[in-house]
């Protein structure tokens, strides 16, 4: 997993989280499923959570681009 991923989504800052989350879906690392789950689950703050179970869902669907960000 490159470091920018893991430092971003273990960040201190909820902002950098998001942008890990978002990071993943433009990027789609073969890990970005497993990831994105974690995050989903066990991520502290509550909006972080939704956007990465928002982020699997939008994987699941095979789109090419994410949706504008949040």
């Amino acid at each position: 997993m490159p470091a920018d991923f893991f430092s971003l989504l273990t960040s201190d800052s909820e902002d950098e989280r998001r942008q890990g989350v978002l990071l993943l879906v433009r990027e789609r690392p073969p890990e970005a499923r497993d990831l994105l789950e974690r995050a989903a689950t066990a991520d502290p703050a509550p909006t972080i959570r939704y956007l990465a179970r928002r982020a699997i869902a939008y994987l699941d669907q095979g789109r090419s681009s994410m949706v504008a960000e949040p």
